[in-house]
């Protein structure tokens, strides 16, 4: 059975940002990304591999979370004549829209009026009541999130990790007093999907849930949380943890009574708040790591 051309073309260029690892490693990851969008298709035949690729982000930038995990440098996008003109191209729709707003304002000033019955835009061009959307022609449209429960006990025998993958979103993490896994999410698209245990490791899959808004409760077990973009916050670790983003804020709560080792790496941003680590034999072991944001303590 032939890959879809979408996959290889993706691929293909997926390969090219790793060009900085050895053909062994971009083998490793050229495999897992193709086998993640095929298992992704199998499970959600409703899609098609275009938006499949979009939930997976854009090639540069997963190869550059595979990058930073391995300590490199993340590439930059080589210069070709087609920027300059998309610059120019840019830069004369801002010209453009700048204008058009001058004369919208001039037309329909005020432009934005708020009262007890909702927002009105441009003159009542466009009028919000909550989450409704109406234009001047009476037709409306609304946006709705999907809200998706679920929960699983986990065996702590079998299991050795449990993972959380997602692209963008705010994630709460806390702990369970048992061995149970439950999350409460609110987005637009397929629901997340929990794996079974295989070779020690569950994975929740949120991939495919657009701008998640999720509350999650872990067992006690390590864990690791992998990201595009976002706002993660963990409560209180209470196992081994393991935190990478590319773009956003990772806070965590420590547990005062517990102790903890921390590997802290930003690229671009900071840590804030005091990060006490501990080198005794208790100390849980915390790794978190972004490319453009901060960490903080809380």
């Amino acid at each position: 059975m032939s890959t879809d051309p979408k996959l290889e073309n993706y691929l293909a260029t997926l390969d090219k940002c790793l060009s900085g690892l050895k053909v062994s490693d971009r083998a490793d990851i050229i495999t897992e990304m193709k086998s993640h969008a095929l298992d992704s298709q199998e499970r959600h035949p409703e899609k098609n591999m275009q938006s499949i690729l979009a939930a997976l982000g854009e090639p540069e930038s997963v190869a550059n979370r595979f990058l930073i995990e391995r300590g490199l440098k993340p590439g930059k996008p080589a210069r070709t004549p087609i920027v300059k003109w998309l610059t120019i191209g840019f830069l004369g729709t801002m010209a453009l829209t700048f204008l058009f707003s001058l004369l919208v304002i001039w037309k329909f000033s005020p432009i934005i009026s708020v009262n007890d019955s909702g927002v009105r835009i441009l003159g009542g061009a466009i009028t919000i009541e909550g989450a409704e959307f109406t234009n001047s022609e009476g037709a409306s449209l609304k946006f709705n999130s999907s809200e998706i429960e679920g929960s699983q006990d986990i065996d702590p025998k079998s299991t050795k990790m449990v993972k959380v993958e997602f692209n963008s979103g705010k994630i709460d993490f806390g702990y369970s007093d048992d061995s149970e896994m439950s999350w409460s999410c609110k987005g637009q698209g397929a629901s997340p999907v929990l794996s079974a245990a295989k070779d020690g490791l569950v994975v929740l899959d949120l991939s495919m849930l657009a701008m998640a808004k999720c509350d999650i409760e872990l067992p006690n077990l390590p864990v690791e949380i992998k990201g595009l973009n976002g706002k993660i916050h963990v409560d209180e670790p209470q196992n081994a943890l393991s935190v990478a983003i590319n773009n956003g804020v990772i806070t965590i709560s420590p547990d005062d009574e517990l102790q903890y080792g921390y590997e802290l790496n930003v690229s671009n941003g900071k840590v804030i708040g005091d990060f006490k680590s501990s080198k005794g034999p208790k100390a849980i072991a915390i790794k978190a790591r972004v490319f453009n944001g901060n960490i903080e303590r809380q």
